[in-house]
C-alpha cells in the first residue's frame, strides 16, 4: 500500500442533529487513518475495537478490567437484552452502562445478526423479525420501532439501525431483496429515532449488498442518503473467504463518508483488522477475544518480531513446564500477576473457570494494545510495513 500521510486538524461534525459527536482525523497513511472520535460518553482514539458484552456482561471480564484495559466502548445486543432481563428492567436503572457499572461509552447492535444465526427460530417479515426466544419459546417480534426504543431505553451512546443480515454467500436475488428490506427499516429507524431520541445520541446506518460491489455501492450510496450519524459494513465474516472480503473493503471502505465513524461488524482476527485499517475502517468488534480465551487460546505478541500476532493454546501438552509468564511485556492481570504458561496450562487441564478467566483478561488487553499498536504506525508512517510483515507471517 502507498505510504502516503496527510496531518488534518479541522474536526468535522458527525450529524448536524446529534451533538456531542465529533470526529478528527489526526493522520493518515494511505487510507488508513487515525482519529479522534468524541462522544457524549468519552473521547474514543480509533482504530478502536469494541470488547462484546451481548447480554451486558464481557464473559469472565470485570467492566473495570476492561476499563484498565484501554477499552473506551463496548458492545451489546438488542435482542439479547430484550428477552433479559427485558426492557422494563433496564429503563429502570437507567440503561446498560449503568446497570453493569460501565463508564464508558455503549454501542448496542439491532439485533438484526441474529435473525441469520438463529435459524429455524425466526421469521423474516415486511414489518420486522418475529422471533421465538431460544430461552423458552416465547414471541417476540422486533419492528424497527421497537430497536430504537429499547437502544434508547438502554441509553446507548451508538445504537444501531435494524437491518436484514444474510449471509454473503446467498444468491443475488436474496442479497438484493434484503439490502431493500434494510433500507426501508432504516428509514424507519431514522424516523422514530428523530422523533424519540436524545441530541446527545447517535444513530448508525448499517450497509448491505455480500460481496457483490455494485450492490454494495447501491446501498452505500441509499443508505447515506438516510443521513446516518455513522455507517457500518454488515453481513461479512459469515462464510466468505478474507480474500473476498478483503477485495470488497479495499473497493467499498475509501467510498465511505471520510467525516463520519466506519465500522466493520464482526471481524475480529489481528490480520483481518490489520486489512480493515488499511482501507480506512475506525470501528471494530468480535467475541474472538473471550470466546477464544474460553477455548485456552491466548493472543500475543511473539518477541522481537516487530509486533506480530501469535497465538497460544495452553492446553498444548507443551506448556506443562514453562514457568515463563505468558507475555513478558503485558500489563493484564495474568501475565503482571505472573502466573506462568505452566499454571494457565493446569487450569485449564483441570477445568477451573480461573483459566479461562485469565486468558479473557489477557485477550482484551491484547486487542488493546494491538489497536494502539496500528495507532502509532498510522502515526509514524510504518502502517505499510507493519502491514506486509503481518501478511508474511504464519500467525
Amino acid at each position: 500500500m502507498a505510504q502516503e500521510k496527510h496531518e488534518v486538524s479541522t474536526v468535522s461534525p458527525l450529524s448536524s442533529s446529534r451533538v456531542g459527536f465529533s470526529l478528527t482525523e489526526i493522520a493518515r497513511e494511505g487510507a488508513a487513518r487515525a482519529c479522534k472520535f468524541s462522544t457524549p460518553h468519552g473521547e474514543i482514539a480509533t482504530p478502536c475495537f469494541m470488547p462484546v458484552g451481548t447480554q451486558a456482561s464481557l464473559k469472565g471480564v470485570l467492566p473495570s478490567q476492561a476499563a484498565s484495559s484501554g477499552a473506551k466502548m463496548i458492545l451489546a445486543n438488542t435482542y439479547h437484552l430484550l428477552l433479559r432481563p427485558g426492557l422494563e428492567v433496564l429503563r429502570g436503572c437507567g440503561g446498560v452502562r449503568s446497570f453493569m457499572r460501565w463508564d464508558g461509552a455503549l454501542l448496542t447492535d439491532s439485533g438484526g445478526f441474529q435473525a441469520m444465526s438463529l435459524g429455524n427460530l425466526v421469521v423474516v417479515e415486511d414489518d420486522g423479525i418475529a422471533f421465538r426466544s431460544h430461552i423458552d419459546g416465547s414471541a417476540l417480534l422486533l419492528t424497527p420501532e421497537l430497536a430504537m426504543e429499547a437502544q434508547i431505553a438502554f441509553d446507548s451512546t451508538i445504537a444501531m439501525m435494524l437491518d436484514e443480515c444474510i449471509t454473503p454467500l446467498a444468491p443475488n436475488a436474496s442479497l438484493r431483496a434484503a439490502m431493500e428490506r434494510s433500507l426501508r427499516w432504516g428509514a424507519r429507524c431514522q424516523r422514530y429515532w428523530s422523533e424519540h431520541a436524545l441530541a446527545e445520541r447517535a444513530l448508525f446506518g448499517i450497509v448491505q449488498g455480500g460481496l457483490d460491489l455494485a450492490l454494495r455501492r447501491e446501498a452505500l450510496e441509499r443508505t447515506c442518503a438516510l443521513d446516518f450519524s455513522g455507517y457500518a459494513l454488515g453481513g461479512l465474516a459469515i462464510g466468505e473467504s478474507a480474500h473476498s472480503r478483503n477485495a470488497l473493503l479495499y473497493e467499498i471502505a475509501p467510498l465511505m463518508p471520510r467525516d463520519k465513524a466506519r465500522y466493520l461488524m464482526g471481524v475480529g482476527k489481528p490480520r483481518d483488522l490489520c486489512e480493515a485499517i488499511a482501507c480506512g475502517i475506525d470501528l471494530f468488534d468480535c467475541v474472538l477475544p473471550t470466546r477464544s480465551g474460553r477455548t485456552g487460546q491466548a493472543f500475543c505478541f511473539a518477541s522481537g518480531d516487530g509486533m506480530i500476532a501469535r497465538t497460544r493454546n495452553l492446553r498444548n501438552a507443551r506448556y506443562t513446564s514453562d514457568y515463563a509468564p505468558l507475555e513478558m511485556d503485558c500489563p493484564c492481570p495474568s501475565c503482571a500477576g505472573g502466573f506462568s504458561r505452566a499454571y494457565l496450562h493446569h487450569l485449564f487441564r483441570a477445568g477451573e473457570m480461573l483459566g479461562a478467566q485469565l486468558l479473557s483478561v489477557h485477550n482484551i488487553f491484547f486487542y488493546q494494545r494491538f489497536m494502539a499498536h496500528a495507532r502509532e504506525m498510522i502515526v509514524g508512517g510504518g502502517f505499510g510495513r507493519w502491514l506486509a510483515a503481518m501478511r508474511a507471517s504464519d500467525g
